[in-house]
Order: structure tokens, then C-alpha cells, then sequence
């Protein structure tokens, strides 16, 4: 084992055991015949000892590793972000709105539990307010028990779990609005180096870092054109000399709205212009220094979401039917669009992968086809770089799987 200036570099099991037969043979004079560990008692006590050492070298590596931003992963990741102020985005739950119906005047609470959808059917919800039948039905919102982007499609929620007298059905019209995963080690690493621009800087990583640091804005991309002339920055033309700015979510409010301008105001240069679509996805806001007369207009766009479609191909392994591998696939997939950004590329073999990782029992091999649903039923060629202002998102209805 050696610590340098180069970094820690470990033995291999294999290494381990060479080492211990060499100093056992030394001690000893006696020479091991090493391809025997079935009866051998020396041998199968080095074999053991070396499985053991082995084990503490992989901890003593996942130590090291958690010193390093760049190599450290999950908690030890979550410990060295928190260092600097910098918290993980926890996982947000799905949401649906449900249909009661029942007898006039009857109070469903909140807390009530049905049941449908998610990958097998059985998903939980939870009412998050108390409501009162009238005229014959209610609606009321009801949470997933289980943060991530639990699916269920229109009327597939139709089990009633808590006993409400006077409750006799319940459906929801709509599917529901996934909820998200927590943060990944790759997007909290993006948000810890963005973070530590935060102050005395106005470049675009430090106002891309202030953005993101608002609870309310998921995403954030800052464009700059520092040229005297006009640049095509991202597919994006631009003026010389200025910023263009995207957020997620799509609406914000009024006084949230307030503080993106103040943020912009402060952190972008005055002599630098900033850049907006003059379409509906653009706020201009006029912001005068307080105590000053200094007066000026502050504007940027929202990034738009860009609902897709997938076609799927699928080879199954013998004795298994369409039906085996479906909920696995959906899952995967949903889980991976969960996860681009803003001007993300959708690629099949990235589609591939995530489906590959979840090792779905029966499926044998898959291929990928992407499309946009405005524009059905045409393909869209992969990999597809999306405008740098969209974000791909895709709902499990929105996968078709054939054998």
C-alpha cells in the first residue's frame, strides 16, 4: 500500500496472496503448491485472510475517494457539499387530482388512501386536504406515499384503501404529474462548482449559481455574447455584449418574479444587454435602484418542456410476454428523462443503458426510436440535441413497447 503524491494505490486480492505465499516461503523454506485450497490449511487461511484485507482495502479506497469532489459518491458527496453550504434537492412526490363520489355532505379527510397505478398497479395515494361531497362527487389532490415520479395513467386509480362512510367510488380523469428523484451525485457536483462562484463575480457561472440557489427555479442556463459583434451562442443569436437567461419552472410568481429581476439586476453588468424571445416565454421587468435614479430594464426567458415519444422494439427471452417487461422499461425510461437538463441530447444508447442497468427479467434485447408529440407520427433522428432552452420530458403513457 502506498500513499504519494500521485494518489493511493492499493494491491489487488491477487497481489495480496502473492505477498503472504512469498513471506510465508521465506520464513519457512517450505514451498506451497498454490493451486491446491481445498485441503491445504496454509492456503485456505491465505485464501481468507486475503478476502478479508481485500475488504478492508475497498473501504480504505471509498475513504480515500470521498476527499475527492470529483470521485466522492452519496453521502460522502452529500458531507462535502454541505462543507460549503450546498444541500442536495430532496425528492419531490407525484401529485393527481381524484374524482370522489358519494353521498351529499359526506367529509372524505385529509389522509384518506387509494390505490392504483405506479409499475404494478398498487400505488398509494394520500388526500392532502379535507373535502366535502357535494352534488354528488368532489375533487380533491392526493400525494404519493413514496417521493419519485410514481406514474398512474387517467383511471387507473380506482381502489378505495381508508373506509369512508358515504364514500362509494373514486377515479382520477388525468394521469398524474410525476414527482422527482433526489438529486443525483452528477447534478449536486454541477451545483456544489456553481456554488462557489456565488460571490465577487458577475460571470456567468455566478449568476447561473444565484439562480439555482433560489428554492423556486429548477433549472437555469446563462448564455453570454462578450463579442462586439453578433454571435449564434447555442443556437441561440445573440447581440454583442450580452446575456440571455433561461428558468424552469415555466410560471413563476409575481414577487418571485421581483427577485429574479433584482438578482439580474445586481449580478449582470449595466453595460450588458440582456436578451429575451419577445414571445410568451419572456419577462421584462423594470428595476430602479432604491435610492437612485438608476433605472433599468432587466428581462429573460422560460425554458419550455418538450413532451416526447418513444417507439419500442423488444426481444423477449423464451417463456416470458410483453406484459413481464413493460413496468421495468417504463420505469427506466421515465426515471432517465427525469434527469436531463435543459438542452440535454436524447440518445438511444443513453436510453439503452438505463433500461440494461434495471436488469429486467425476460428481456432479451431492445431498440429505441424517439419522436416529438407535436409532431406525430414523425421520428425524430438520434442522438437529438434539443433547442438549449428546452427539456425533455416523457410520461410512461407516451411509450409504446412491441414485440
Amino acid at each position: 500500500m502506498s500513499l504519494s503524491a500521485t494518489g493511493l494505490v492499493l494491491p489487488t486480492q491477487a497481489q495480496i496472496i502473492d505477498s503472504m505465499v512469498s513471506d510465508y516461503e521465506q520464513l519457512t523454506g517450505l514451498t506451497l503448491d498454490t493451486a491446491r485450497t481445498d485441503d491445504q490449511a496454509t492456503m485456505i487461511s491465505i485464501s481468507i485472510a486475503s478476502d478479508r484485507i481485500a475488504a478492508c482495502y475497498e473501504a480504505l479506497r471509498g475513504i480515500y475517494d470521498g476527499t475527492n469532489v470529483d470521485a466522492a459518491v452519496g453521502v460522502q458527496l452529500q458531507d462535502a457539499s454541505r462543507l460549503v453550504g450546498v444541500d442536495p434537492d430532496p425528492a419531490g412526490y407525484s401529485t393527481v387530482t381524484m374524482s370522489f363520489l358519494g353521498t351529499n355532505g359526506t367529509v372524505i379527510p385529509t389522509g384518506t388512501i387509494v390505490e392504483g397505478g405506479g409499475d404494478d398497479g398498487k400505488a398509494r395515494w394520500v388526500t392532502t386536504s379535507d373535502i366535502t361531497i357535494a352534488g354528488g362527487s368532489t375533487t380533491v389532490v392526493a400525494q404519493a406515499q413514496i417521493a419519485g415520479p410514481t406514474v398512474a395513467a387517467a383511471s387507473s386509480i380506482v381502489k378505495i384503501v381508508t373506509a369512508v362512510d358515504g364514500l362509494n367510488t373514486v377515479t382520477n380523469a388525468a394521469e398524474a404529474t410525476p414527482g422527482v428523484l433526489r438529486e443525483t451525485d452528477s447534478q449536486l457536483r454541477k451545483k456544489r462548482r456553481a456554488s462557489l462562484t456565488l460571490q465577487g463575480s458577475s460571470s456567468t457561472s455566478s449568476i447561473l449559481a444565484n439562480l439555482l440557489a433560489l428554492d423556486y427555479v429548477e433549472e437555469a442556463v446563462v448564455l453570454q455574447n462578450a463579442d462586439n459583434g453578433t454571435r449564434t451562442i447555442s443556437g441561440k443569436s445573440m447581440n454583442s455584449n450580452s446575456v440571455w437567461v433561461f428558468l424552469n419552472p415555466t410560471t413563476l410568481t409575481e414577487t418571485q418574479k421581483d427577485d429574479v429581476a433584482a438578482l439580474l439586476h445586481k449580478k449582470v453588468p449595466a453595460a450588458t444587454q440582456m436578451m429575451n424571445s419577445g414571445g410568451a416565454t419572456a419577462t421584462v421587468k423594470q428595476v430602479t435602484d432604491i435610492g437612485r435614479s438608476t433605472s433599468r430594464e432587466i428581462s429573460w426567458d422560460t425554458g419550455t418542456d418538450l413532451p416526447m415519444f418513444l417507439e419500442i422494439v423488444v426481444v423477449l427471452t423464451p417463456g416470458f410476454v410483453l406484459a413481464d417487461v413493460t413496468p421495468g422499461i417504463e420505469a427506466a425510461l421515465v426515471d432517465y428523462f427525469a434527469t436531463l437538463t435543459m438542452g440535454a441530447t436524447l440518445s438511444e444508447y443513453a436510453m439503452i443503458q438505463a433500461v440494461v442497468l434495471q436488469g429486467i427479467e425476460g428481456l432479451d434485447t431492445i431498440t429505441i426510436e424517439a419522436g416529438i408529440l407535436a409532431t406525430w407520427p414523425f421520428l425524430q433522428t438520434l442522438p437529438y440535441s434539443p433547442d438549449i432552452d428546452k427539456s425533455l420530458t416523457l410520461l410512461a403513457s407516451s411509450i409504446g413497447i412491441q414485440v
